[in-house]
């Protein structure tokens, strides 16, 4: 896809209708997106042409142990991501950082992941069994930075 930076408008739609597997919409003049994975928006001009959104691929380890990637998309965060991919997580908050069924277990991350902001470590020092290296995956707003990233679900799914 990174083939596709710096191409006029008709290149990228002539690619992409043959090779995305997105759905692929003409928004407006000069501007292709493909829904994600992965997706891409292209600006009006050259020199603005970038994606903003491909897709992360991060590592989660199941109740086995056993290391599964996922691919998920960049700009959501992990829990609806991973709810997307088919993960069993569950939220009764629905992302809003309250009820703490979300957690995950960080084992490893590529680069520094972004510390937890007040409110969740409020929450996460309440939650009994929590440490340093435990999140809410609904406040996990996936970038490049987190690709890479190896949790575990805490407690696991059943």
């Amino acid at each position: 896809m990174h083939a596709l930076l710096g191409r006029s408008g008709s290149d990228v739609a002539s690619y992409l209708s043959k090779n995305a597997t997105g759905s692929l919409k003409k928004v407006k003049s000069g501007t292709v997106v493909i829904g994600c994975g992965p997706l891409m928006v292209f600006g009006r001009s050259a020199n603005r042409r970038r994606a903003r959104c491909l897709d992360i691929t991060v590592v989660l380890r199941d109740e086995d142990d056993r290391a599964v990637p996922l691919s998920l998309p960049a700009g959501e965060d992990l829990m609806h991501g991973l709810q997307s991919a088919g993960v069993d997580i569950t939220s009764i908050c629905h992302g809003r950082a309250v009820c703490g069924m979300c957690r995950v277990l960080v084992t490893s991350a590529a680069t520094s992941i972004v510390e937890a902001a007040r409110d969740e470590r409020r929450l996460l020092d309440i939650l009994a069994g929590t440490t340093p290296q435990h999140r809410l995956a609904c406040q996990i707003s996936l970038g490049p930075e987190h690709e890479g990233l190896t949790f575990a679900l805490d407690p696991p799914s059943t």
